[in-house]
């Protein structure tokens, strides 16, 4: 690059020389004047060219640069809403399952955690928690605490028996019940092992018979 500069710098003072004698001084301080506009001309655009390079150079041996941080911002930031739960035990499936991929996926602390599970939990689920929000270690108890409570396969099992009786008067809604219930149903076989499967199945057979002897009574 100087190496040019300097050519150019020749080629014009080698052209000055050429302009005929009877031109005043003043024709040729213009020309003197002009080179010397261009060739500083050449030189700004050099140094802003090393510039730039060495700023690309920065941000490429940069491990995480400033555009990366934002994006993991943005991300964690659409990960942070978990959905609304407030005891329904048929909502737990969808609920600790958002819960636990979020939380991988964003990387979030208890105290974060925490904070999601504050702005989510309310009703009988926020209520049956609610002395164990006070510290972020405590997250992982919360979650036991809620999933015993609101998340055991029995529980949700009886609830969608419950809602047989509603399916029945309600012929309009069967496609959408059923189809909510068995996708339920799928997500808690999955989690359960077959110990669990047996207590579930013996819950359930329990919970039959006391319905089969109050109905008849």
């Amino acid at each position: 690059k100087c190496h040019n500069i300097a050519y150019e710098m020749n080629r014009l003072k080698d052209l000055v020389k050429t302009v005929p004698k009877e031109d005043d001084k003043k024709d040729a301080d213009k020309y003197e004047t002009l080179i010397e506009k261009l060739v500083l001309g050449q030189q700004q655009q050099a140094k802003e060219q090393t510039q730039e390079f060495s700023k690309l150079v920065q941000v490429l041996a940069t491990p995480k640069s400033e555009s990366s941080q934002l994006e993991i911002s943005l991300k964690r930031q659409a990960l942070n809403q978990l959905p609304k739960f407030g005891g329904n035990p048929k909502d737990w499936p969808n609920f600790k399952r958002t819960f636990d991929e979020t939380t991988e996926e964003g990387s979030f602390s208890n105290l974060e955690n925490l904070n999601r599970l504050k702005q989510s939990l309310y009703g009988g689920a926020l209520k049956n928690v609610q002395q164990l929000m006070l510290e972020s270690e405590n997250v992982p108890e919360i979650l036991s605490r809620l999933n015993e409570n609101f998340g055991r396969p029995d529980i949700v099992y009886l609830e969608l028996l419950n809602d047989i009786p509603k399916i029945c008067k309600d012929s309009k809604n069967v496609n959408i019940e059923i189809t909510s219930g068995h996708q339920n149903i799928e997500s808690d076989r999955s989690h359960t092992s077959s110990a669990s499967k047996e207590k579930v199945l013996v819950g359930l057979f329990a919970s039959l018979v006391v319905r089969k002897h109050s109905t008849t009574l």
